[in-house]
Parts: structure tokens; sequence; C-alpha cells
């Protein structure tokens, strides 16, 4: 298998069990995709796992990516976007739902392994598992986000999810494409466990051996999600007939609120959960889970040869490659040039947007200005982004805290000599910008990047005044800050491709 590998666990290490690992590691790419690749060597992998199982051979088989930062990132969009018709995209998303059955049907316990994103298929391919265990690293989120694209998820995703988490949660996931933190995945219930990201894989086997005889016996190891708000068996009957009412209701006036009826995706998503009774519970199999995973192939099909999917689709591909364009000549060979401290000059508004970008990455950044007021109100914009991302959830209480403190405001230049990159957002005034810079250039590094935030002025001429002016360049981020995925960056004419 050129993407998939297969392995058997030493006995001793797992007290005898005989746990295996299936290790996915797309060759030649970044990121695991359900290619069509991939799909033909699961398809091919699936009766060898089958007659393993049968013969006693496997007790539990855990799924991990080769990938770092990444589990799976779903679906090849590619695939996707190939298909002409609504039957083809239909007959792609049932090509992809019945692997994931046999997955789901094994003879043993399966296990996703997630220390990435997990994402569209790759999320769906983990509620296809036995259990989900997430690490606690930034990069380890999970959720359906195919609305984004115009689509729905189309490999059991609209069937599991509710079964899993409960209806709300789950609509609140399918409808707005939001991704979860392993934390936060773990308390609705989506997550079966979040171990630290540190020596994870030794983790999860050691999480398997433990929680094996429950696994085998098909019991639920996660904490039940919160259903109807409360809980408990209360909780269970209303969510199976009041909350139900009132949840698609509540749904559908959202989704017309946000969208005026003009995204199909989302109203697709509703038809298809409403229609085959989504519903916290047990798994379904047989002719139920056929039924209900045709109509939502069906829905996949319909909404795919929408406008609005094709349209985002070819959205989602320019994004792609403008993140992949380093704005150098082609066969350039210069290195990256590794972020791992930062600096910004100038608080306010901006330089507080700025600097928390860096501190979300979790680059420490040093924000300076000339006065403590200034400084104030820098940390007071970052920290606002920080509460605003805590209220949707999006960050635990604890990361905000903690990425907060990654700002460290001073009123010098103190510590600048580590930093290895500075981005000047000082006022939109050239000379008080060349006066800033110059004397920045006495406190970093020859080899930092300087950077100006600047929308108008000249980049070849601010940098004409430097000592290093081949390491200074424009880097114009757009206002709102933390709401416009877009950065300017602008080459002077003695820029150097290192610093590009």
């Amino acid at each position: 298998m050129d993407h998939l590998k297969l392995e058997e666990q030493t006995p001793p290490l797992l007290g005898g069990s005989q746990i295996w690992t299936l290790t996915f590691d797309l060759l030649g790419e970044k990121v695991n995709k359900l290619s069509r690749k991939v799909m033909h060597e699961l398809d091919l992998l699936l009766p060898q796992l089958e007659s393993l199982g049968v013969s006693g051979k496997i007790d539990a088989l855990i799924l991990f990516s080769g990938k770092p930062g990444n589990f799976i990132a779903g679906a090849d969009i590619e695939l996707i976007q190939s298909a002409k018709t609504q039957e083809e995209a239909e007959s792609l998303s049932r090509t992809g739902q019945k692997l994931l059955d046999r997955w789901e049907d094994l003879p043993f316990p399966t296990i996703a392994g997630v220390n990435g994103a997990a994402l569209g298929g790759g999320c769906e391919f983990s509620l296809g598992s036995s259990a989900i265990i997430m690490s606690n690293h930034s990069s380890a989120r999970i959720g359906l986000p195919e609305v984004l694209l115009g689509l729905i998820p189309g490999m059991g995703g609209c069937i599991r999810l509710p079964r899993k988490v409960g209806l709300a949660t789950a609509l609140d996931l399918i409808l707005t494409g939001k991704t979860l933190s392993g934390e936060r995945a773990l308390k609705v219930g989506l997550a079966d466990a979040c171990l630290p990201y540190q020596n994870f894989q030794h983790s999860v086997l050691e999480w398997t051996r433990v929680h094996l005889a429950d696994l085998k016996a098909g019991k639920r190891i996660g904490r039940e999600p919160k259903l109807a708000g409360i809980g408990g068996t209360i909780g269970k009957i209303l969510e199976k007939t009041l909350v139900q009412k009132v949840a698609f209701k509540k749904a559908h006036a959202g989704v017309m609120s946000q969208t005026k009826g003009q995204y199909p995706a989302p109203l697709e998503a509703l038809h298809v959960i409403q229609s085959t009774g989504g519903a916290y519970g047990e798994k379904i199999r047989g002719i139920s889970r056929e039924q209900a995973m045709v109509c939502e192939a069906k829905g996949f099909g319909r909404v795919a040869m929408t406008d609005v999917s094709q349209n985002l689709i070819r959205l989602f591909f320019l994004t792609e490659g403008v993140k992949k364009s380093k704005g150098l000549p082609s066969g350039s060979s210069v290195k990256e040039h590794p972020v791992q401290n930062a600096a910004v000059l100038g608080a306010g508004v901006m330089g507080g947007g700025i600097a928390q970008l860096f501190a979300a990455k979790d680059i420490p950044t040093r924000m300076k200005d000339i006065n403590t007021q200034a400084l104030a109100l820098g940390v007071q914009s970052a920290s606002r982004i920080f509460q605003k991302q805590t209220q949707k959830k999006k960050i635990t209480k604890r990361q905000y805290l903690q990425k907060l403190n990654q700002i460290a405001p001073v009123l010098d230049f103190s510590g600048f000599q580590s930093v290895d990159v500075v981005v000047e957002a000082v006022v939109e005034n050239i000379n008080i910008k060349i006066e800033v810079l110059k004397d920045l250039e006495n406190f970093v590094r020859p080899d930092c990047v300087v950077a100006s935030n600047t929308s108008s002025l000249s980049i070849s001429k601010m940098q004409s005044s430097l000592k290093h002016p081949e390491r200074f360049i424009g880097m114009h981020f757009f206002n709102p800050v933390e709401k416009m995925p877009l950065v300017e960056v602008i080459r002077g004419e003695k820029t150097s491709d290192e610093a590009v």
C-alpha cells in the first residue's frame, strides 16, 4: 500500500492485546485527503481487515496520520469538482459512504487518533470509528465545514453526527461549518478523550488497552452530551420530542436570517437531517442506515451542481493558490525564514490586531510604543478579539489567557535582539516611519526581517534610508485585521528574496 500502512504493535507494550495501527500518509502531499487513489487503496485493504478480524488476529485498530498537524483534511475537492452531473456527484457520495459503512462494520473496535485537522471527510471517517481520541494541540480541530463550499456532508456526517452529539450541537456544527478543538469536542461528546499532544500515539495505544473491554462491548466511553440543555433521562426524552420540533424550526429561521435563502447548502443539510430522523442514540445499521445514506447522497448531488457551490469551490482553489505562492521567481531555492519570535512597533488598534495574530499562532510577541496609554489600547484590542473567540467557544478561557500572555507590551527595545520579524504599524507618515525604522535597526539582528504595515507609502523610498534595505518589505494588513484573511506583501527595489 502506498498511502496506508498497517502494522501490528508489539504485544509486550500493550499487555498482550493484539492492537494494530493504520497510518495514513498521502505521498507527495502536505495534508491527507480522501482522493480516488486513497479510496481505491482503502477498498483493497478492507477485505484484509475483515479477514484478520474474523480470524481473531486484531483486538482493535487505531487510525493515525503521518502528517504533522493534519489528520485528514477531507475529501479531495478536485474529485468533487470533476463531477459534471447531479448523478455523478451522488455516486461519489455513495462510494464514500459505502467504504465508511464497511469501516464502521469491521468486527473489532476502530479508534481515530486525531492529532491535527479532521475536517469534512476526516471528521466523517472519525464518526464511523468506535471512538475518537483527540490531542490538546492547537492544530487538532474537528468539524464538518462543507457548507462553506456550498456542499453538505456526503459521507455519512448528516447521519452519524446527531447520533453522537445530539441534534442541537449537530445542527450548530453542520449549518455553520464551525470546528472544535479537542477540549471542546470532549465537552460536547464528540471526542471520547482529549490527551496531551506530547507522546500522543503511545498515549492513545495505552488508552485503547485500558478501555478495550468497553470498546468491544460497544459502550460509549466519552461523556454524554447535555441533551435538551439538562441531560439525563429527561433530556433524552425531550431530545426526541419537543426539542426536535423547536430545534428544526429555530435552525431554519436562523439559516434564512443569515442567508436570505441564497445559499442552498444549509437548507439542504437541514432537510436531510430532518428526513433521516437525526437524533441522539445508537449507531444505525442495515436497511435504516442504507435509506438514510441514500437520502444524504441525493442531497449532496443536488447542492454540488449549484452555481453557488461551484463558485465557492473555485474561490477555494484561488485562495489556496495564493497561499502556496511565495512571490518568488519559479525555481528559486531560497529557504523559508522561520518565525519563532516577533515584534510590533506601534500599539493602538492596528498594532494590537497584528500582535493578536502572532499570539494566536502561539508566537511570543513584543509590542512597543512610546507611552503606556497606547500600549494599554493595543493590549485591550487584542484582548477583545480573544474574548470574542472565547464567547463563540473557538478557544477556552485558559487558551485566551495563554495567548494574551504571549504579548509583552514594552516602552523600549529590550528583547528585540531575539526577534525574527518586526512589523512597524505607526502613524501613516513617511518621515515618522523612517525615523522609527532607523532607530529600530540598532536593536535587531542583521537577519531580522523588518516590515512596514503601510497602505500607500513607498517601500523603496523608505528602505533607501536604512542600513539593511534588503531585509525591508511592505506587509499591509487589512482592517479589521482578525476578520480579513488577506495580507498585501510589497517588494521594494532592494528587497531580497529571503525577505519576500
